[in-house]
């Protein structure tokens, strides 16, 4: 079922009620997907590109015996107006999660839902809605491909306005753990953190060796003596700024609207 062919999409539930998916009007859907700082997709380029957003990604995590918990990643936000006559919306139950598809991926859309009207369900997609945050370059390649231009946008008279990242502390620092990473090599200057010490010192430290796949590099004292150091112990905008990392996010631009500055609540 095409989507510029409906508004509204509806099944039968199982144990009785209607399932709803109420979708925004126009012709086309502005999708968002999430990209992780650090993989390949961040330096993705396309022409049908209509925004692009550094964020700081807050997952959150079940374990059946640790409970919740949550941590952050440092991503970035790209937008795509896609056609709704590109779009299929796959007919089945998602609460909260109800699935498209474009080309040859599907996609599972997360919305606001709930129980409304009585014994019934509706999700409600609005333009901006996310098609998740780990996306791939095949990914972001799909929704390019299908997507308008800017321009086309304009055009059509498209305007979405974004909202830029409200923690840009935050952000710099993620920026800071994921390029140092990889640019740490042998002779690099290292910064441990407040509270890491060795021998009574914090640094700099001369890195001997940063082992693929570990979670800790080996350091050498002035004598050479070889000691390990755990990631989390290490200052890594300290040791940044010391072997001269650039740890500027990625910029921020919408090629149709603004980008508005996040309101605080008071």
């Amino acid at each position: 079922m095409r989507l510029s062919e409906i508004q509204t999409f509806s099944m039968p539930m199982e144990r009785g009620g209607i399932y709803f998916v109420h979708f925004p009007p126009g012709d086309c859907l502005i999708l968002t997907a999430g990209a992780n700082i650090g993989t390949a997709a961040e330096y993705f380029r396309h022409p049908n590109i209509i925004a692009k957003i550094p964020r700081v990604f807050d997952l959150k995590h079940y374990h059946p015996y640790r409970g919740k918990w949550w941590t952050v990643k440092g991503g970035i936000d790209f937008l795509f107006a896609i056609p709704k006559s590109k779009i299929r919306v796959v007919e089945e139950i998602g609460y909260s999660y109800p699935k498209i598809r474009i080309g040859s991926e599907t996609y599972s859309l997360n919305v606001s839902g709930g129980t409304f009207p009585e014994n019934c369900w509706t999700d409600n997609v609005r333009q901006g809605s996310h098609v998740g945050i780990k996306c791939t370059l095949r990914t972001l390649r799909n929704l390019a491909k299908h997507g308008i231009s800017p321009e086309v946008c304009e055009a059509k008279g498209i305007r979405f306005d974004v909202t830029k990242n409200n923690r840009p502390e935050r952000l710099r620092d993620l920026v800071a753990e994921i390029r140092t990473k990889r640019e740490l090599k042998s002779g690099s200057q290292i910064m441990l953190v407040n509270g890491a010490y060795y021998r009574g010192e914090q640094g700099p430290f001369v890195l001997k060796r940063n082992p693929p796949r570990k979670r800790e590099i080996v350091c050498q004292t002035e004598t050479g003596a070889p000691f390990r150091v755990p990631y989390k112990c290490i200052n890594w905008k300290c040791t940044a700024e010391l072997n001269e990392i650039d740890l500027s996010p990625p910029k921020a631009f919408n090629r149709v609207g603004e980008v508005k500055e996040r309101e605080r609540n008071v």
